[in-house]
């Protein structure tokens, strides 16, 4: 029976490991060596360039035969630079060149491909049996026209059969009949239609001419400055009369408003008895009143007299003028100084004979003042018929005088209107024969400046149609030459170049985006793990004599691979307390499967077992154990059973041919050993397993691929990774420790199986 362990102690790291170091941190995750792509060209380079290099050969091969010999033939015109023989000088270079690039867009035109294609000498050629010969003349007939040369260069570069002789001669002609020979007959046309414009002219200048004359004539003077005066003399009478029109049109209509409002004023009066008479604007009446002032009728005249019938003015006019008033005033003014006196000098009371004396003056003051009032209404009522009588006076007085003014006003109106139509039809004559010679002067030279350009053209024209062709052909196509050679090779190579990189360049991309481990250096910065030691790699032709005591070979890689796994050891012991009576308890694991972990547990067990160290290798890789074939030992007691509870410890112990080693194998694993081992047996089963031995040392299942592995952390002491050169990826690594996060401090570092650069020492 497994006794229950009661306690574990765990071996500490060393001071010098930093545990923060084990985790990948971001930074590290992202990074890249640059010798990761070194490593990926001597991984994969030899593989990618066999499958790419016979691909890039048979795809250059096919490419270079594929494509037909072609030949090229060439036709030279000339450009002139200028028009020969013109009036005028000739075009500016910057003309030239444009002159240069239409010609080459009118070569290569629909219009002259087709024309082209017509020709008798093309019946026989390949390209009329192309899907579209249009776009193939387009597509294979170059124009090319050298830099300060005259010279136009037709070409093409075809097929024998498509005969590239007859194809640029007939571009040629075509060009010439459908552009140049075209452009003669253009010009011909343009000069017959501008003899017939500048004849057209020539007669309306004839017919303006005669038109000024008459003008002149008509007015008596055809000077602009005389007109001008003229016009400017009327311009002032016209002025004149019209102030005059306008000031008697005002007076008319200020005497028409006054009359209608005096007859109206007069016709109230007859019928109503009392007068509303209205006076002009700007006077004051006989009376006193103003214009449009209301007089108080009979009726009101004959009724008693009230203090209402005098105005506040009036009274204090009669007031100021009345003698007794006064000298009321003055006495009342001197007895308020006594009284200011008096007061000032004894503080006499409001009964003082001084108030006595004020009141009865203020009470004098009064009774002056009513009778003063009493006598103006006696004799208010004869004021007002007397106004009211003078101003009926007046009013027809007026009225008369306005009736006689309005008929010499209208006449004076009539005049002054006639002499102003009279004034501004003169003066539009003026004006408008002023404006009619300018504006027939300025078309006469307008159509003169339009005749001479007109007539400057004609001659051109004439002088171009005798002159020289601009267009000239010099040499037709006669002879082909070999083209296309070195087009067809450089094709050809870039096609093959193409093939080879496209799997070469896609194998060793692949294999990068794997992110294999190509060496132990940097390793540790890539993963975090510290890399504390490396496995040599075995030849297959020396894996066979390992073991074999008669082969140097075997013996010399034997006890390298005995060596390498030693300084591991010592790494892994250099912890280890001497004076602790627990062992260490080693479990050595990987990413995956294939990477090494069962040689690497192996071989670390051998290394570290010797006559004062004993080691026990427990195979925990249940499902698929492989350390009883590495040292021949039975399998059929294990781990599974002991885990299951059907042996004990001791039995399944088994003792190897090495000193100091000791092996448990897995046993036959069943889903019960599961079982056993997800309900935390294994504790138990190490813990007994520490006091037979100073060493365990575990071989686990891979992390990624195998759970056992999660059960087996809580209880050891060191967690060591192995990794295979070219075969152990950086990320599955990265998975690998995110899968034991809670475990991280136990991690120990990473055993690289790499390849030996050294030669085996001959001494072994």
């Amino acid at each position: 029976m497994i006794a229950p362990v009661t306690e574990e102690k765990q071996f500490s790291l060393p001071p010098s490991w930093n545990t923060s170091d084990v985790v990948p941190t971001d930074n590290d995750v992202a990074q890249l060596d640059p010798k990761d792509f070194l490593h990926t060209l001597r991984r994969k380079g030899v593989l990618a360039a066999m499958i790419g290099f016979p691909i890039g050969v048979a795809v250059a091969i096919a490419v270079f035969t594929s494509l037909p010999e072609k030949y090229v033939a060439s036709a030279i015109l000339r450009l002139s630079a200028t028009e020969t023989n013109l009036v005028f000088d000739g075009a500016e270079p910057v003309d030239f060149e444009i002159f240069q690039g239409t010609q080459r867009e009118m070569v290569q035109t629909h219009m002259v491909m087709t024309a082209a294609l017509r020709n008798q000498a093309l019946s026989d050629s390949s390209v009329l049996h192309e899907e579209r010969p249009i776009e193939w003349m387009l597509d294979n007939i170059s124009v090319t026209t050298p830099k300060d040369t005259e010279i136009m260069k037709i070409s093409t570069v075809a097929p024998l059969e498509a005969n590239p002789i007859a194809i640029v001669n007939s571009t040629v002609e075509a060009y010439l009949n459908e552009v140049v020979n075209r452009e003669k007959s253009l010009r011909l046309s343009k000069l017959t239609g501008i003899e017939k414009v500048l004849d057209e002219k020539l007669k309306q200048s004839v017919r303006q001419r005669n038109d000024l004359k008459n003008l002149v004539e008509q007015f008596g003077t055809g000077d602009s400055a005389t007109l001008a005066i003229k016009q400017q003399m009327l311009v002032q009478e016209l002025g004149y009369v019209r102030r005059e029109l306008i000031k008697h049109q005002s007076e008319k209509l200020a005497m028409q408003g006054q009359l209608t409002a005096l007859r109206a004023s007069l016709s109230t009066l007859r019928r109503e008895g009392r007068g509303d008479a209205l006076a002009e604007p700007d006077d004051e009446l006989a009376d006193g009143r103003r214009p449009g002032e209301d007089l108080p009728s009979e009726e009101t005249v004959s009724q008693e007299p009230t203090e209402s019938w005098l105005e506040e003015s009036e009274i204090d006019r009669l007031i100021a003028q009345d003698r007794i008033y006064n000298e009321l005033v003055r006495d009342k003014m001197s007895s308020f100084r006594a009284q200011t006196e008096a007061e000032a000098a004894f503080r006499s009371d409001a009964k003082s004979p001084y108030r006595q004396v004020q009141a009865e003056i203020d009470k004098a003051l009064n009774e002056r003042r009513e009778q003063i009032i009493e006598e103006a209404l006696a004799v208010a009522p004869i004021r007002e018929r007397a106004r009211m009588h003078l101003a009926k006076k007046e009013t027809e007085e007026r009225v008369a005088q306005l009736e006689a003014q309005l008929p010499v006003t209208t006449e004076l109106l009539a005049q002054l209107t006639q002499e102003e139509s009279r004034l501004m039809q003169e003066f539009r004559k003026v004006g408008n024969s002023s404006i009619e010679v300018e504006m027939e002067r300025a078309e006469l030279a307008q159509l003169d400046r339009v005749i001479e350009s007109i007539g400057r053209q004609c001659e051109e024209l004439r002088v171009e149609l005798e002159s020289r062709p601009r267009v000239e052909k010099i040499q037709s196509a006669e002879e082909l030459q070999p083209a296309g050679f070195l087009k067809r090779v450089g094709m050809s190579g870039a096609s093959g170049m193409l093939a080879f990189l496209v799997p070469f360049g896609l194998i060793l991309g692949l294999d990068f985006a794997q992110r294999r481990v190509g060496c132990a250096g940097g390793l540790d910065g890539k993963t975090g793990i510290p890399v504390v030691g490396t496995l040599p790699v075995i030849p297959r032709s020396a894996l066979k004599n390992i073991g074999n005591t008669k082969s140097r070979k075997g013996q010399q890689w034997q006890n390298r691979l005995h060596e390498a796994a030693k300084r591991v050891g010592a790494t892994m012991i250099g912890t280890y307390d001497s004076r602790d009576a627990d062992c260490l308890v080693l479990l050595v694991t990987s990413t995956v499967r294939g990477e090494g972990k069962s040689t690497v547990a192996a071989q670390l067990a051998r290394g570290l077992a010797s006559k004062s160290r004993s080691v026990i290798l427990c195979d925990f890789d249940l499902r698929r154990p492989r350390q009883h074939l590495m040292f021949g030992a039975d399998n059929q007691i294990g781990l599974s059973e002991i885990l299951r509870e059907e042996v004990e410890v001791e039995t399944a112990i088994l003792e190897s041919t090495i000193p100091g080693l000791k092996i448990v194998s897995a046993g036959q694993c069943n889903s019960k050993t599961i079982d056993s081992l997800v309900e935390g047996n294994a504790g138990p089963l190490l813990s007994e397993l520490r006091s037979h031995a100073d060493v365990i040392v575990i071989d686990a299942g891979p992390i990624l691929t195998s759970a056992d592995v999660g059960y087996l952390c809580p209880h050891v002491d060191r967690i060591l990774f192995a990794a295979r050169r070219d075969v152990s990826r950086i990320p599955s690594m990265h998975r690998a420790l995110d899968a034991i996060p809670a475990w991280e401090h136990q991690i120990a570092g990473t055993v690289l199986i790499d390849k030996c650069d050294d030669r085996a020492d001959a001494s072994f």
